[in-house]
């Protein structure tokens, strides 16, 4: 598909190159909205100067129209496999020039990107194998998150990285198994029908541990970790039959000291300024899921190892929560590994922190960074990215002097044609705090959507003057 300008256009002016077969993974949108979204960017130079929303922007449907504004929207000047802006002069200057959109736009990378997400800038990140890092990715229910992990883990192994793969929940993305030669382990709930149950976790923690203590660095490492959990540094061999008043039996688990049949045993531990030892099974189902994860990152860790963990705050609690991203980012130095971690959870980005920490936000089929100020604060995590509003939310407020002030900065840089994107963005806004009013009555919601048309009036007043002193000039 080829679209032009509307009008005779100049050798600096751009051609838009599409190809429509990128969108063959969003067939079960109807056939007209999937016409309308392949016609956007076309409307969207139609529209000129008006900074009107469109009337086809109302029949694209939520999915659809997100997915327009996040790749259109933005003024991207290309995606790859999709589209690509090309300045006429370059087409003209080739003689054997053929307007093929193949031979033009660059082709995706089909390991790290699919119809739902492109997740080249993560897969980018990841290239230099030495260098530890923790990269999250939150987004939506259909964003694509554990598809891009599927994807990603397919894509290391073919280039014969060590690739571990973590799920807590009872279903996932994962491959169980990849070819006999790769270095892949899936460490997901799958692996048994019964792997979920309290008695056969602890059985496999106990394992993990003893593994762990005959190797003095990975004992410091899930101590020092396990420290962080508010959890003592020593950790117990109890008889299967124990409970929190009988301990006559208790063995510290010691470097030399672990049994090689763990039959019959079973973990304890003691937690921080407590005094009395806990079994495994008498921890909460957030504590046991907790302490079955670092046993897993400290046992398979190693230098150049990828971690690739989905959803890891399933059945926490919001204080585990808090303290899972300076897990991840403890074993990810000590060892020299990487980790990748899919996650609903704005608590996860709000507390993740450090130089070595990137942050996205899945949505409309890209992958959007997630800036520090934005990640420090769960109530923008859930504004943005999960179209949450909350009646206490300050979001609003910042978001509309932010907004205002980046228009008045693209008016003093005669960058007009950038300031669409703060009308739509404070559309957008409108629409959410809308959308809240039923659940949380009219009245805190009608501040915040009068303070967001009072940012619309001042912007549009402000373009308005712009446009009076052109034409006195």
């Amino acid at each position: 598909m080829l679209i032009m300008a509307k009008e005779r256009s100049s050798n600096d002016e751009s051609v838009l190159l599409m190809n429509g077969r990128a969108v063959d993974g969003l067939r079960d949108e109807p056939l007209d909205r999937l016409a309308r979204f392949l016609c956007a960017p076309f409307l969207d130079a139609m529209k000129g100067d008006t900074l009107r929303r469109l009337p086809y922007e109302a029949d694209l449907g939520d999915a659809l129209l997100n997915r327009a504004r996040k790749m259109f929207g933005a003024k991207l000047h290309e995606v790859p496999g999709f589209f690509r802006y090309v300045q006429l002069e370059e087409i003209l200057d080739n003689q054997n020039a053929v307007l093929d959109p193949s031979q033009w736009i660059s082709e995706r990378d089909p390991m790290v990107a699919s119809d739902l997400l492109d997740g080249s800038p993560v897969y980018k990140l990841l290239e230099e194998r030495e260098r530890p890092c923790c990269v999250y990715v939150i987004g939506n229910n259909g964003a694509g998150k554990s598809m891009l992990l599927r994807q990603l883990a397919k894509a290391y192994v073919t280039s014969g990285r060590p690739v571990r793969a973590i799920a807590s929940a009872t279903s996932d993305r994962f491959e169980a198994k990849m070819g006999a030669t790769a270095d892949y382990v899936y460490l997901g709930s799958r692996t048994s029908n019964m792997s979920t149950q309290p008695r056969r976790l602890g059985r496999k923690l106990a394992e993990l541990m003893v593994a762990i203590h005959a190797d003095r660095d990975k004992i410091a490492a899930v101590s020092r970790v396990l420290e962080q959990l508010s959890f003592a540094g020593q950790h117990y061999l109890l008889p299967e039959s124990a409970t929190s008043d009988v301990l006559e039996s208790v063995r510290e688990l010691g470097v030399d000291e672990a049994p090689s049949n763990m039959n019959g045993w079973k973990l304890g531990f003691r937690k921080n300024h407590e005094n009395s030892i806990v079994p495994f099974d008498h921890l909460s189902t957030g504590e046991q899921q907790l302490l079955l994860l670092t046993a897993r990152l400290v046992e398979y860790a190693r230098p150049g190892v990828v971690f690739l963990i989905d959803e890891p705050e399933t059945s926490l609690h919001v204080a585990w929560q808090r303290a899972l991203p300076s897990v991840f980012q403890t074993i990810s130095r000590d060892f020299n590994c990487q980790m990748v971690i899919a996650t609903h959870s704005p608590i996860l980005i709000s507390t993740s922190r450090g130089d070595d920490t990137y942050r996205f936000m899945a949505d409309g089929g890209v992958l959007e960074v997630i800036g520090e100020q934005a990640a420090s604060s769960v109530e923008r995590v859930l504004f943005q990215g999960f179209d949450t509003y909350t009646g206490n939310n300050r979001e609003v407020h910042e978001r509309c002097a932010e907004l205002v002030s980046r228009a008045i900065e693209f008016a003093n840089t005669e960058q007009t044609e950038m300031l669409q994107s703060v009308f739509d963005e404070l559309q957008q806004m409108e629409e959410k705090v809308t959308r809240a009013v039923p659940a949380l009555g009219s009245e805190v919601p009608a501040r915040h959507l009068d303070l967001i048309r009072r940012a619309t009036l001042a912007i549009e007043e402000l373009t308005s003057s712009d446009k009076s002193e052109e034409a006195r000039s």
